[in-house]
């Protein structure tokens, strides 16, 4: 599943490194270590390797 913007890249981006051991679980938010715990590195990845070129910054939450 892509991501739906630059932002929602990033993060699952820092997700990533994280699952991988490239970053301390003390470095990041609760939020990211959810993810982490929760998805496989493959899913994360599927997120992270978004291409941004055509994404924009940030994408404000439906509430529908």
């Amino acid at each position: 599943m892509p991501a739906k913007s630059k932002a929602q890249q990033r993060l699952f981006g820092i997700a990533l490194a994280v699952k991988r051991g490239e970053m301390k679980r003390s470095e990041v938010d609760k939020d990211i270590l959810d993810i982490v715990d929760n998805m496989s590195e493959k899913d994360i990845e599927d997120f992270a390797k978004t291409k941004h070129k055509s994404l924009k910054e940030h994408i404000k939450e439906s509430l529908y």
